[in-house]
């Protein structure tokens, strides 16, 4: 099949990296795959150099700004109508609202018929706004979502027959996110010990991410696990406020070690945890730091919010909580001080990684939506 996915942002941020792993893992299947992000003119690429690093054919020529303006949305709308006349497509893919309304209209425009398929991200129906409902109930031969409370949904909300809607697990790199021994070498530069029990938290520093609550939790926690230490990583424009100045106000500034960005050892740095949090889904709404971390065998303790719930299996491969710190500090306790619990559940995590999370395995669900 000849596919085109469409990403109306110039930032590697919430769904692009998902976008362009779907479009990678779709090429390796033998498909004949486009890709097409935004430009922000003046202003380094991000997302447009990381398609070329991984090989993806890349189209230039749109704007697809995030936000609806109305000259480029016009400019794009030609350019668009024209290269599908010149490039018949099978499937147009789109996976954000203004780059749905630029390829319905793009398509009219063209007279091609290419099967126009959309991406929701959301992990809940609140979080799902009025012109995402509004675009894709105007037009949308296939909805794929991530969640399976948005699926059941979905014919309801967004007026589309239950037979055109796909539940597709978020997918993450099954290559890289696997089971594997501890770099000691990572260890060592984290200043982590062995005797060190190490949870942790991958989120942007943002004040909704709740790190009040973490550092809360911590706090009580090490009480009763006095080995405990914590990864913080991700960055931010509050990243002094709500990490280190709040770290050392909460009273656990010396157990905290601020990681920032990480990207060549992104998968060491975790695979250091013992056992992950995560409280507050982002902009990517399928929880992929949660998959990622499940897939390389770490139990996960996550709040009862979005999809979260859907990814961790209480008492399997992690726990769901309502996240007050008490709750939060108990779950800390639990797994910080049962090393067979956590073995148990980080063995059940890996399990569940590798038979749902693969992205050969979401590319095959997706081929067969296509189809």
């Amino acid at each position: 099949m000849k596919i085109l996915h469409l990403f109306n942002n110039w930032k590697c941020t919430g769904p692009a990296d998902p976008a362009l792993n779907l479009t990678r893992a779709l090429g390796k299947r033998g498909h004949e795959v486009y890709f097409i992000c935004g430009v922000k003119r003046g202003r380094p690429q991000p997302l447009a150099d990381k398609a070329r690093l991984r090989g993806v054919r890349l189209v230039e020529g749109m704007r697809l700004s995030k936000h609806r303006r109305i000259i480029g949305t016009w400019l794009d709308i030609r350019f668009l109508a024209k290269w599908l006349k010149e490039n018949p497509m099978d499937v147009l893919h789109v996976h954000m609202d203004n780059g749905h309304l630029i390829a319905a209209k793009a398509l009219k425009r063209s007279g091609t018929s290419a099967l126009l398929v959309r991406s929701v991200y959301d992990g809940g129906l609140a979080t799902i706004g009025r012109r995402t409902r509004r675009v894709i109930s105007r037009r949308c031969d296939r909805l794929i979502v991530h969640s399976r409370a948005v699926a059941q949904a979905a014919p309801a909300i967004f007026r589309i027959p239950p037979e055109k809607v796909f539940h597709v697990e978020g997918a993450i790199d099954s290559e890289v996110f696997m089971p594997r021994e501890r770099n000691a070498e990572c260890m060592g530069r984290l200043g982590l010990g062995a005797n060190d029990v190490v949870t942790g938290i991958v989120a942007r520093m943002q004040d909704h991410r709740r790190f009040d609550v973490f550092f809360q939790a911590l706090r009580k926690a090490c009480a009763a696990v006095p080995n405990l230490k914590a990864l913080v990583i991700g960055r931010g424009t509050q990243s002094k406020e709500l990490g280190p100045v709040l770290a050392e106000k909460s009273g656990v500034g010396d157990r905290v070690i601020f990681c920032g960005y990480r990207k060549d050892d992104y998968a060491d740095v975790i695979n250091c945890m013992d056992f992950k949090i995560f409280l507050m889904p982002g902009s990517d709404g399928t929880c992929r730091a949660v998959r990622e971390c499940m897939s390389m065998g770490k139990p996960v303790i996550a709040a009862r919010r979005g999809m979260l719930a859907e990814i961790v299996d209480n008492e399997v491969n992690g726990l769901i909580i309502d996240d007050t710190a008490e709750n939060l500090a108990a779950a800390m306790v639990r797994l910080g001080s049962e090393p067979e619990t956590r073995e148990r559940m980080g063995k059940a995590a890996a399990e569940k990684g590798a038979r749902l999370f693969g992205l050969a395995q979401q590319a095959a669900i997706v081929e067969k939506c296509y189809r």
